[in-house]
């Protein structure tokens, strides 16, 4: 998804930190930015691994765990949800 008053586009971000945690971001820097705006410390961000997920891979979600309701998209999906967390495999 392209802001066109930023010129910039989403991109699906995965980030390894011992868990898997993925984010809809312009950046690699920005889906950091949100990480570490969830409550990561400072001194842990080099251990980090971050990579941009190819736009075809499918990813699946589950919504609820009650139910096992699951969503599955492409990365380029997710990131048309707009800016933001997306899934983590801590919860």
């Amino acid at each position: 998804m392209t802001n066109y008053w930023l010129n910039r586009s989403l991109s699906l971000w995965h980030i390894d930190d011992g868990e898997c945690h993925w984010y809809s971001a312009y950046s690699k820097d920005d889906a950091v930015k949100q990480y570490v705006e969830g409550g990561l410390q400072d001194e842990e961000l080099d251990d980090l691994w971050v990579e941009k997920v190819d736009d075809n891979k499918l990813l699946s979600v589950k919504l609820d765990s009650d139910f096992g309701l699951t969503k599955t998209m492409s990365a380029v999906g997710w990131a048309k949800q707009g800016r933001g967390f997306v899934a983590s495999t801590l919860y």
